[in-house]
């Protein structure tokens, strides 16, 4: 429902109805973001976000709770949850904002991450430079010395 009162965007929404639902759903990747629910029968929404992690889903997930216990909170932040949002709190413009700003976070993670990658080839590529050009030395001067 609060979903359907953000204006200005549309949202589809898929409902996995038990953890192991979830499991799957998170495991195909299709999404752009999952709202994890705190209580999922005997599971929780934080062992199904760590085993999410785990497994390198790098997709942001929100906690949503009941309750709104701060060791749960400070708990989520620690695995990688983008947001950890009390349902008795939530209106639209909250959600609407966390999604965005869940989003965009992941975006620069990605960039950051595909930036950190280039900087390792340029280093690893340099290292190779520096030591073909000192194995080109030490075998050049040996050589010069035989002509």
């Amino acid at each position: 429902d609060l979903l359907g009162e953000i204006r200005d965007q549309k949202f589809v929404l898929d409902w996995a109805s038990s953890y192991e639902e979830g499991q799957k759903a998170i495991a195909a990747r299709v999404h752009d973001i999952y709202f994890l629910d705190y209580r999922l029968g005997s599971q929780t929404g934080l062992k199904l976000l760590k085993e999410s992690i785990a497994a390198g889903c790098k997709i942001p997930m929100i906690l949503l709770t009941g309750f709104g216990e701060h060791e749960i909170d400070i708990e989520a932040m620690q695995v990688g949850a983008a947001d950890y949002l009390s349902k008795d709190q939530i209106n639209p413009t909250l959600l609407e904002r966390s999604i965005r700003y869940s989003i965009y976070r992941m975006h620069n993670l990605e960039a950051l991450r595909e930036r950190e990658a280039q900087i390792l080839m340029q280093d690893r590529l340099a290292s190779i430079g520096l030591l073909a050009s000192s194995l080109a030395h030490e075998i050049g001067t040996p050589l010069g010395v035989i002509r």
